[in-house]
């Protein structure tokens, strides 16, 4: 049976966008800083301050709404200005989003869920580093301790917490290499640089990270900006004896 060139065109388009990303995605603020605002859906493309937005929309009484499709599921941010206001997965099906003094939550997606069960944890053991530094200053302030006693005992639990963090990051990404989440939020550590560059963390997470996973486009291009040596990756590492 053939088909005409026209209906061959029409049922091309139809697959194409059977294998977009179609997203609904509903919020809610009660900040009043964000009502009246234009916010934005944004993928980094692994220049750091530099995204391309792929949907906006204004926050009217607390209400705002995004509506669309994408190639593929992909980790975004929410601005609002150059703000970040929160990291979502654009997944198929409807999202509801909560911008509230207490924090920001996505719900619906498996990924988002994943995220933001992980975030939950990475923001316990930040509270816990700000604690830490809140109970020094009440420390010195009361005089139970002398400054080099209270820095020494701060620097030690800080240092502690980074590095669990770090590790906890790095786990996270490591267990998401072939989804949208361990390239998103690898970018997201990269976003952090003033400039791009790499740092230890960064550094280790590369050198163990599949090649697949360094050949992500914006990764890549991020990784070659910030002199990245690919050639390590070929290296034979040392025997131990």
């Amino acid at each position: 049976m053939k088909f005409s060139p026209l209906l061959h065109t029409l049922l091309l388009l139809l697959t194409l966008c059977s294998c977009a990303t179609q997203y609904d995605i509903a919020g809610n603020s009660s900040l009043d800083e964000v009502d009246g605002h234009m916010v934005y859906l944004r993928v980094n493309n692994g220049m750091v301050g530099n995204a391309g937005s792929i949907d906006s929309c204004r926050v009217v009484h607390g209400r705002f709404r995004f509506g669309g499709a994408v190639d593929s599921v992909v980790m975004a941010q929410m601005y609002m200005g150059k703000d970040i206001l929160m990291p979502i997965v654009i997944e198929n099906g409807e999202l509801q989003v909560t911008i509230d003094p207490m924090g920001q939550a996505v719900k619906g997606g498996a990924l988002n869920k994943r995220l933001y069960d992980f975030l939950q944890k990475r923001d316990r053991l930040e509270n816990e580093m700000w604690q830490a530094e809140h109970e020094c200053i009440r420390a010195l302030r009361s005089g139970r301790a002398n400054l080099h006693e209270a820095r020494a005992k701060l620097r030690v639990r800080t240092n502690k917490l980074a590095r669990q963090i770090e590790e906890a990051e790095s786990r996270f990404i490591a267990e998401n290499y072939d989804n949208a989440l361990g390239p998103g939020y690898y970018i997201m550590l990269c976003d952090q640089q003033i400039f791009p560059t790499m740092t230890e963390q960064l550094q280790r997470i590369a050198d163990k990270a599949p090649m697949e996973f360094l050949m992500n486009p914006y990764i890549n291009h991020y990784l070659h900006v910030a002199g990245y040596d690919f050639s390590r990756r070929s290296r034979p590492r040392p025997s131990r004896r």
